[in-house]
């Protein structure tokens, strides 16, 4: 199946999601790159961040310009750039 599942989610322009991601209840900013085999809920995602391949997020929020490494498993975190 190369399906792509969204639901109850807020799309800014030019994303791209990868095959068999699932999105639910998510708001995802301009220019955001989903890689294949995602499942993010309840997640916001800022403009321009990358989700790299296998990911798992819930409850999450992901800054500007950053990127989640692959295969990261995460509930409640926030990941942005360290200061």
């Amino acid at each position: 199946e190369e399906k792509v599942a969204i639901k109850g989610t807020i799309m800014g322009p030019g994303c791209t999601i990868g095959t068999r991601s699932k999105l639910n209840n998510c708001v995802v900013e301009a220019g955001v790159k989903i890689g294949p085999n995602c499942v993010i809920q309840n997640t916001v995602i800022c403009a321009g961040a990358e989700i790299e391949a296998g990911c798992s997020l819930n409850d999450c929020q992901v800054g500007t310009n950053f990127t989640v490494p692959g295969a990261t498993k995460a509930k409640g975190e926030s990941f942005a750039p360290e200061f």
